[in-house]
């Protein structure tokens, strides 16, 4: 039974929001936020966008209160038309780059391509969407990928939008270029690993295809990992990407090196994987617990039986495989790579020695993920060991010791960073 005195509350709240924002001062209402470029400070004043729709009072009210919340406030969870309008009339007319940002957000949660929550997407959200992709501090044109999103996943992609976030690619802001390329994900007939119709999955690629020599590691290694989960053996430009990948293994940080070997690994020819495989393998002994989660997992993706004897010998290793591509801050929550088949190299390593057995006599059970905490995941890794060493006899021969002279693109593990 609901509460009448929570649903009074709820009533009342948008007009104390309004009651309060009136108390602010009008200076304290329109003074524009400073931004950072790379540490370079610059001040940037928001240009305001002209709406075609007309601000009804019960907009009117939630406009007041989100401003008076100064971006601090929390999104309505269920919203209505009004909710979407009134974040839409903040992200076109605000004046505080922080609650410009927020309303932005909004306009993600509470406008559709359908109208299924919220708002059905309209010229003026497109207008605002673009608008603020195109100019402005920092934090605004990072939260604009958000409600971009939805223009992205439509079908077809709206072709405005996305010239705007291709144009972004060339930002001289890195935070800027890293959410635009991972926003390109959502254009849906780029982010299936399959030939498409039409020359729009060549065109992006094509596009990020230079961020590879970014000089900022979180933006190369957010592209080699877009394009590793777009990837395929036949995807457009696939020599460029390839030769890129096999430079990319040897670089500093391991970031870049863990995303560079999963791209190779998706776009390498299949019978043309010994380079690969060598690569690989020599990642599975790299300083981070990242690399050698990645490099295992993608061994086993190989399907190849002898690459069991190497899985093996990680089964002790209780690193962590996961890894912060980009720290938590106030663009948004932070944002983490990791193996899809455990979040340590153990557990990688022990699921992907199953997935190479499945189909034999004797075979190693997945462990379920039930099993992958406390005693449980003891109990799994115990199981796995004691297969291995009786079936290893039985085994093809391990590959051999990789020598300083074997063919590969660099020849020395970087120090893990």
């Amino acid at each position: 039974m609901k509460n009448p005195l929570q649903a009074a509350g709820r009533r009342l709240l948008p007009w104390i929001g309004l009651l309060v924002f009136s108390a602010v001062p009008a200076a304290a209402q329109t003074t524009p936020g400073a931004t950072a470029d790379d540490g370079a400070a610059s001040f940037t004043a928001l240009t305001p966008v002209k709406l075609g729709l007309t601000i009804s009072p019960a907009v009117q009210v939630r406009v007041n209160l989100i401003n008076a919340q100064g971006g601090r406030g929390r999104f309505v969870r269920r919203p209505n038309r009004d909710d979407a309008r009134a974040y839409l009339a903040v992200a076109a007319q605000g004046k505080k780059p922080k609650v410009v940002a927020h309303a932005l957000k909004g306009m993600a949660r509470s406008w559709s391509l359908k109208g299924e929550v919220g708002a059905r997407i309209n010229d003026d959200f497109i207008k605002v969407v673009r608008a603020r992709l195109q100019s402005g501090p920092k934090r605004v044109r990072v939260a604009a990928f958000e409600p971009a999103r939805l223009l992205l996943a439509a079908r077809p992609t709206h072709k405005g939008v996305l010239a705007d976030i291709l144009a972004a690619l060339k930002a001289p802001n890195s935070t800027v270029r890293f959410f635009a390329v991972r926003s390109l994900f959502n254009v849906a007939d780029f982010q299936i690993p399959k030939p498409r119709r039409g020359r729009l999955k060549g065109q992006i690629t094509a596009a990020v295809l230079p961020l590879l020599d970014d000089p900022k590691a979180s933006v190369v290694a957010a592209t080699a990992d877009v394009l590793s989960r777009v990837g395929f053996d036949r995807m457009p430009h696939r020599a460029k990407i390839l030769a890129k990948a096999k430079i990319l293994v040897n670089h500093p940080k391991a970031k870049v090196r863990g995303t560079a070997l999963n791209l190779w690994a998706r776009v390498a020819k299949k019978k043309n994987r010994a380079a690969l495989i060598n690569a690989l393998r020599r990642g599975l002994a790299d300083d981070h617990g990242y690399v050698r989660g990645t490099a295992a997992e993608a061994l086993a993706q190989l399907g190849k039986p002898t690459a069991i004897h190497d899985l093996a010998a990680l089964l002790n290793d209780d690193s962590k495989s996961t890894l912060k591509l980009k720290k938590g801050h106030k663009y948004g929550p932070r944002l983490v790579l990791g193996t899809r088949t455990g979040r340590q190299v153990r557990v990688v390593a022990m699921q992907g020695m199953a997935s190479l057995t499945k189909g034999r006599r004797a075979r190693l059970r997945a462990a379920h993920p039930k099993e992958l905490q406390g005693r449980k995941l003891n109990k799994a890794l115990q199981r796995a060991k004691t297969y291995y060493e009786g079936v290893k006899s039985r085994l093809p021969k391990p590959a051999p010791p990789l020598s300083a002279t074997t063919e590969q693109t660099g020849s020395a593990t970087p120090a893990g960073k």
